[in-house]
């Protein structure tokens, strides 16, 4: 474990026990108070008092709370800031990754070294330490005791073992304890937990008549009946475990005072003579030395002096009456049913906050499936029409939610779990009102399937501070501004329309670190970050430095060094996967050699082609243009990508020979057959001479203003298209007509370059807002064609 990664764990526990402690003081005090008033009573009332008092150190009050959040009461979700997640990718191009905005986890921040970085585990070892002494001193102790009881001799008739059977035949105990004669001064005690013996020192019984012997014996069986050993055991765990809390010491003395007390008085109150019973106690006190273990219970533990004093004293302690009684009851009652009542509020406020004003419903349809181990291609899509996150990590679902940064939210490993999701939000609304609308639908949808739970607290982080300050300008964004809208890559941020703390969310993403907003900035902005022109290196440090410079250049924003800030952190009291998730594809286990007979290069008919090849173990797909993505097997002829849905298949002929493929990437299905390698860079070679040329084919602009005006009008010409993509324009037309109806007239459509893939790109500019698209043509047909808002 490294540092970092000790110090969020530090983060994110140092409030939880900060919490449990004072907790744990103020349950303490409080049954310190209740001693006071039961002063006058038997002891053994207050004794359980201490007990309960210790015990809380084990308990924390968070466990009733979280029993308590399973018990609330159903209320409308959520709804808190609104963030801006939306984009427009209707018509994706084959092997791309999706045109909705993608951002990668960024590494973590490298920085300069600051003693906040090894405190934790400075603490960490401090504790340790003290734990580990302790436990090792008292492990010494109870092995000096074991070796003596080993030494010592079991006494099967005498004095002592006839005095104890009478008591225990008076008292109603059948198991009968063993009396075991010790060669050591230590005094009488009771040795051991689920079988104790009475460790009897040699030559005491000469030194004690029978009066004294039985008064001494009944001390000791009282201590058996009660359970002592087993209960100072407990507590002195938490002394090992909270040796650094004065209290649990405190507690410690209180507890062997009260049970010495307690045993004191069932002595007395059994018939032996008070004089007889205290002589008895120094008798012992004379001859033998005391236990070294609270866990051995003797016969000269606590304050001695008090002790005889209040042996001596005739005035009888009082049994509870009603009264106190009833507050203890009430006592017992109010510290169960607290916590309890706290969770279910805690749970209904998470549900409910901030809702009035809002009445939104749940999503209309929703699809929820595990994401791949190693998935890649992240991806939230929010309209008017549909809800889709692909390889989205829980965290970032309820960052999404919550209109906060996933770096701002604690909570146990299921949040680094990934889902597919896809929903149908139902609602009209656009902009930031449509954001609210599905932010509230995703709140519900957590609430109900993934059970979640959270409460906000404000704690100090490790965070970045955002604040006015550079050359750059900020543009305030207009009436006519379409928006929010957002475009993110590796070395970019592009958003129209956008709130500050919603480019702040986008930037942190970058940043792998909380991003605290100092800038005081309200209104919505057009802002472009490029670092993509600085020297960022190879490292996540040189990455920081060259955004940090990008702010200062372009927005006039300054980013502070990362350092200790406090910021409102969600924490997640508890959350479940759902029961109804579709499981993750699984890749099989498959030996590569296998995978040979599909390696080679294949072709569509629009002379597009993809190079299958195989790294050791490993099995990659190329489109020409394009980067490599991995697949994986999911049988012997039937492969998968983490990456947009991607799907190859590779059917085989009569002869068991793989001929060709078929591409499925959702709803769009393409098939190629092999070619040789020649055929294969003869067409790559087309697409490369294009890119550098950067002069876009001549029917494309014509074609793409074409198809934008019918699209507009809800009716495209099919027969301008291939069939592969006329088939799958027809399943999604009405979801890009929902899009067309905020934008406005076309104004203009201006060719900005050509793609790596040979696709040509525009910027389609409307009434309200722009667009960005890129049209493939083959034989005068549109073969692709993607698009995003800008």
């Amino acid at each position: 474990m490294t540092l970092q990664s000790l110090s969020e764990a530090w983060k994110a526990i140092s409030p939880v026990l900060g919490n449990h402690l004072w907790q744990s003081t103020l349950f303490a005090t409080v049954a310190g108070v209740l001693t006071l008033a039961l002063r006058k009573n038997h002891a053994r009332a207050r004794y359980w008092l201490w007990l309960a008092a210790s015990v809380k150190f084990l308990i924390p009050f968070s466990l009733l709370v979280s029993l308590g959040g399973y018990l609330h009461w159903s209320h409308p979700a959520a709804k808190t800031n609104t963030g801006v997640y939306i984009a427009m990718e209707q018509i994706s191009e084959p092997f791309a990754p999706p045109a909705a905005p993608a951002i990668s986890a960024a590494a973590p921040a490298i920085r300069s070294f600051h003693f906040a970085d090894v405190l934790p585990a400075l603490v960490l070892v401090i504790w340790f330490f003290g734990f580990a002494l302790i436990l090792f001193l008292w492990c010494i102790r109870w092995l000096r005791l074991s070796l003596a009881v080993r030494k010592a001799n079991l006494l099967r008739a005498g004095r002592e073992v006839e005095a104890l059977r009478n008591l225990e035949r008076r008292n109603g105990i059948r198991k009968p304890i063993d009396v075991f004669q010790s060669s050591s001064s230590l005094e009488p005690g009771i040795f051991g937990i689920a079988r104790p013996v009475l460790l009897w020192p040699n030559g005491i019984s000469q030194r004690l008549d029978d009066n004294h012997l039985q008064a001494i014996l009944a001390h000791e069986l009282w201590h058996v009946r009660y359970r002592d050993n087993l209960a100072a055991a407990i507590h002195m765990l938490i002394e090992a475990a909270f040796w650094f809390h004065p209290l649990v010491w405190w507690l410690g003395t209180r507890l062997v005072h009260e049970r010495e007390l307690a045993c004191d008085e069932a002595v007395v109150q059994m018939g032996n003579e008070r004089q007889i019973y205290a002589e008895s106690i120094l008798k012992i006190c004379e001859f033998c030395t005391e236990a070294p273990l609270a866990c051995v219970s003797g016969v000269t533990g606590a304050d001695l002096k008090k002790r005889i004093a209040r042996i001596m004293t005739n005035t009888l302690a009082r049994k509870l009456n009603f009264t106190k009684k009833l507050l203890l009851s009430t006592a017992a009652t109010l510290a169960i049913a607290l916590p309890i009542v706290l969770g279910s509020m805690l749970a209904t406020s998470n549900i409910a906050a901030h809702a009035e004003g809002t009445q939104s419903t749940p999503f209309e349809n929703v699809s929820i499936r595990g994401s791949q181990l190693y998935a890649d291609g992240l991806m939230i899509l929010v309209n008017a029409d549909e809800f889709h996150v692909q390889n989205y990590s829980l965290r970032k679902l309820i960052a999404f939610a919550y209109d906060t940064q996933d770096g701002l939210i604690t909570g146990p490993d299921l949040l680094d779990t990934k889902y597919n999701i896809v929903a149908t939000p139902g609602t009209s609304q656009g902009g930031y009102e449509g954001i609210d609308a599905v932010r509230e639908q995703v709140r519900i949808m957590l609430a109900d399937r993934f059970q979640l739970k959270t409460h906000s607290s404000t704690q100090p982080v490790n965070a970045y501070v955002l604040t006015m300050g550079g050359t750059g300008n900020m543009h305030v964004a207009g009436a006519l501004d379409h928006g929010p809208n957002m475009r993110v890559s590796h070395t970019s941020i592009s958003v129209t329309a956008f709130r500050m703390n919603d480019f702040i969310e986008l930037l942190a993403a970058q940043l792998g670190h909380p991003v605290i907003d100092k800038t005081g900035l309200t209104q919505t902005y057009n802002l472009t970050l490029d670092w993509k022109g600085s020297d960022t290196g190879s490292s996540q440090q040189d990455r920081t430095q060259a955004i940090m410079s990008a702010l200062q250049t372009q927005l006039g924003l300054t980013l502070q060094p990362l350092q200790q800030n406090s910021a409102n952190v969600v924490i997640v009291d508890g959350v479940q996967s759902p029961k109804d998730v579709i499981t993750a594809r699984k890749a099989i286990s498959m030996d590569p050699v296998l995978f040979d007979p599909y390696t080679g290069y294949y072709g569509t008919q629009y002379h597009q082609s993809i190079h299958i090849y195989r790294d050791k173990d490993r099995f990659w797909a190329q489109l020409a243009g394009q980067g490599p993505i991995e697949v994986f097997p999911e049988s012997t002829h039937n492969f998968f990508s983490n990456v947009s849905h991607l799907q190859v298949s590779f059917p085989e002929d009569t002869q068991g020979h793989a001929g060709g493929l078929t591409l499925n990437q959702g709803d769009y299905r393409r098939s190629a057959t092999r070619i040789d390698e020649a055929t294969a860079k003869q067409w790559e070679d087309v697409v490369k001479n294009k890119v550098q040329q950067q002069v876009p084919d001549p029917g494309s602009e014509p074609a793409l203003r074409k198809l934008i005006l019918q699209l507009i009008d809800g009716k495209p010409d099919y027969d301008q298209m291939s069939p592969e993509m006329a088939q799958l324009s027809k399943q999604q037309l009405a979801a890009v007509q929902a899009q067309f109806q905020s934008t406005g007239s076309l104004v203009s459509l201006k060719f900005t370059e050509v793609g790596p893939g040979g696709g040509d790109h525009y910027i389609a500019k409307f009434d309200q807002g722009s667009q960005e698209w890129t049209i493939g043509l083959f034989n005068g047909k549109i073969v692709w064609i993607n698009a995003w808002p800008l």
